[in-house]
């Protein structure tokens, strides 16, 4: 959006926690994919078998396996790689969204302070 000049109180809708959620996600999933070969490396009752440690792991390869299939066999249109430059931010749009936020701005003036505080986290 920043990219391409668009402001962000336009969008209809937004998330919680903004782009810092979806870097939470990220991170979160990270740490478990690192647990989970931690785990696979070191079992808890101490015994390391081959057959255990493919079967602890085997999540892992699939998972990233799946997601380069997507990529590269999918195409730039269907889910590949697009250019930020590229990505289309109008089409699907609501028209009157700047007289919607007008109206939400008014409404929000009679906001008492917690409804504030709760609107700014969600």
């Amino acid at each position: 959006m920043k990219y391409q000049g668009q402001s962000l109180k336009f969008l209809p809708f937004r998330a919680c926690f903004g782009v810092y959620g979806s870097y939470v996600g990220l991170i979160l999933n990270g740490v478990c994919v690192v647990l989970q070969l931690y785990l696979a490396f070191s079992p808890v009752d101490g015994k390391w078998e081959f057959g255990t440690w493919v079967m602890d792991i085997i999540a892992v390869p699939i998972i990233f396996g799946f997601f380069v299939f997507w990529k590269v066999f999918k195409g730039k249109k269907e889910g590949g790689w697009v250019r930020l430059a590229e990505m289309d931010l109008v089409t699907g749009r609501k028209d009157n969204l700047a007289k919607a936020h007008a109206e939400e701005q008014v409404e929000r003036a009679s906001w008492s302070s917690w409804q504030r505080i709760v609107h700014y986290f969600c």
